[in-house]
């Protein structure tokens, strides 16, 4: 247990680099040698070939991977999934990833299948495509080569998405999912495909993880779509970003409106308790929390940086038994003291474990939301 814990240490070190006290540095080496080309965006991908989708229902992969004592329930699930991966891209040639086959970035998606879009196997078949991501320097960038790199990412996650509705879904109930890149893809697609349209009645929820959805989103920009507010509702986000009860912050986040991109406060955002599932400010008890898990991995930020894959195969989930409380205040989610073996990015930020901090309480509330649904 203590060696499967260390191994996902070093997927902190990623941003504990760039939000150092030498952070503007560190910048400089995940920053693209030159200004955005489109003539240089990788080949797109086309999504009727499932070697373009990193979990699939028709075929076995880390999707499909639970911790021990926990069941895959895809074969009998009677509604799905469409899971955006965050950032594992930090290349320097490109502002966008190649989704090619054996790549570092590759391997990491195929991590991130395993510690985050595993989470729904519970109830939902898991469809998560490969695309064309934007570096993680777009969310940096001052000019507009992180948006026209971010817009790429995006037209593919609508390519994925529309080919997944017109061949797959079959009239199925469906959840969006997303943590970082991903829910700033998400919250995107709910309102161009879901919000306000005959999808509606099919939508269950979307689950928009470690992003800001402003609340003024649901004045500005959603006519239908409401925030989520208990552990059953249907039709509408639930998002939570997570911090360290030391935490402030006051900074702000790129998000898509209609008339372009703009920034969001982040303590301004849309944040639901994920071990009560509630919006009061009430901190949730440490016993309710049903716990964390985690996929081993050791090299992240070396295979993020090189691109080079260390040939690991991912096929366990390792659960991590100590308990937290959490409580929403200021639109951020603070959590108690997870323990030594869990390090927060800088100073009290645990956005990489925003998923997996509370995965076993992800899995239990999808199941208890799709059961709702089906009533």
């Amino acid at each position: 247990m203590k060696n499967s814990i260390k191994k996902m240490i070093p997927f902190v070190f990623i941003c504990l680099i760039i939000f150092s006290s030498c952070g503007q540095l560190a910048l400089l080496r995940i920053k693209p040698h030159n200004d955005f080309d489109p003539k240089k965006v990788p080949q797109i991908p086309v999504y009727d070939n499932l070697k373009n989708w990193a979990s699939h229902p028709l075929k076995k992969d880390e999707g499909d991977i639970t911790p021990k004592d926990y069941k895959d329930n895809q074969k009998y699930a009677k509604a799905d999934v469409f899971f955006i991966h965050p950032t594992v891209y930090m290349g320097q040639k490109n502002w966008n990833a190649s989704i090619t086959p054996g790549s570092g970035t590759h391997e990491l998606v195929r991590y991130v299948a395993a510690s985050q879009a595993s989470a729904f196997n519970s109830a939902c078949r898991v469809y998560m495509p490969h695309y064309r991501q934007a570096t993680l320097y777009s969310f940096f960038d001052k000019k507009e080569n992180g948006t026209k790199a971010l817009d790429i990412a995006y037209s593919d996650i609508i390519r994925a998405f529309d080919y997944y509705m017109k061949h797959f879904n079959k009239g199925r109930p469906f959840i969006i999912a997303g943590h970082s890149q991903g829910a700033c893809h998400g919250q995107r697609l709910i309102r161009d495909r879901i919000d306000n349209t005959p999808y509606m009645k099919r939508f269950i929820a979307g689950y928009i993880i470690g992003y800001p959805v402003a609340m003024k989103r649901f004045e500005t920009s959603y006519k239908k779509i409401k925030a989520c507010s208990t552990a059953t509702d249907n039709g509408c986000i639930i998002s939570w970003m997570t911090y360290g009860k030391g935490a402030v912050d006051n900074g702000s986040t790129l998000n898509h409106y209609k008339d372009g991109w703009r920034y969001d406060k982040r303590n301004e955002s849309l944040c639901i308790n994920p071990v009560s599932w509630t919006t009061t400010s009430s901190p949730s008890l440490l016993k309710n929390h049903r716990g964390a898990a985690f996929a081993p991995y050791g090299s992240f930020l070396k295979t993020a940086l090189s691109n080079k894959a260390l040939g690991v195969k991912f096929k366990e989930l390792n659960t991590y038994k100590k308990k937290v409380s959490a409580q929403r205040s200021g639109g951020l989610l603070y959590i108690s003291d997870p323990g030594n073996k869990i390090k927060p990015i800088g100073r009290d930020n645990y956005h990489l474990v925003d998923i997996s901090l509370f995965y076993l309480d992800l899995r239990y509330n999808v199941k208890e939301r799709v059961t709702e649904y089906l009533k």
